[in-house]
């Protein structure tokens, strides 16, 4: 995450793409690959392996989220302090949609849960995260974490 964070801010140089090349993970978690571009086109440019788990939202939910929590957000995202909320529903898609397009033009592999749905489809992200994604756990002990973690009162704007 602090790669794609780092290309967002900065931009990409050699010791961005040397990081991305030599950084060993079987999985990272990173909402900023599917939100900047720059970051998305650095990782599928220079990661043979890469594969994309997309986690999809509700756009105007997405939105909302992050005016709600505009103090936090607003540090890396400083246009959530000028704009409305259809403003930012609107740029979060377009740029979604310009990640996916440059995942695609790279043949990036890549798997789509949709959220808050695939909380309650634990098979779905097992095979995400195990068949495709490359991980290793057992299927019922991993149920039985899922059913004990999951909270779905705690999801936000529903």
């Amino acid at each position: 995450a602090g790669i794609s964070r780092y290309i967002h801010v900065h931009g990409v140089d050699r010791k961005v793409v040397r990081a991305i090349k030599t950084t060993r993970l079987s999985v990272a978690k990173d909402p900023r690959l599917c939100l900047y571009p720059a970051a998305m086109e650095a990782w599928a440019a220079n990661r043979d392996d890469l594969k994309l788990i997309v986690l999809m939202r509700r756009i105007d939910h997405v939105a909302l989220s992050l005016h709600r929590r505009k103090p936090w957000f607003a540090r890396t995202d400083p246009l959530l302090e000028e704009e409305t909320v259809e403003e930012t529903a609107r740029r979060r898609a377009q740029a979604f949609y310009e990640c996916l397009q440059i995942a695609a033009a790279h043949a990036v592999p890549l798997r789509i849960l949709s959220y808050p749905e695939f909380l309650d489809r634990y098979d779905l992200v097992h095979e995400a995260l195990v068949a495709f994604g490359g991980l290793r756990w057992d299927h019922e002990a991993g149920r039985r974490t899922w059913e004990k973690l999951v909270d779905k009162n705690k999801v936000h704007v529903k």
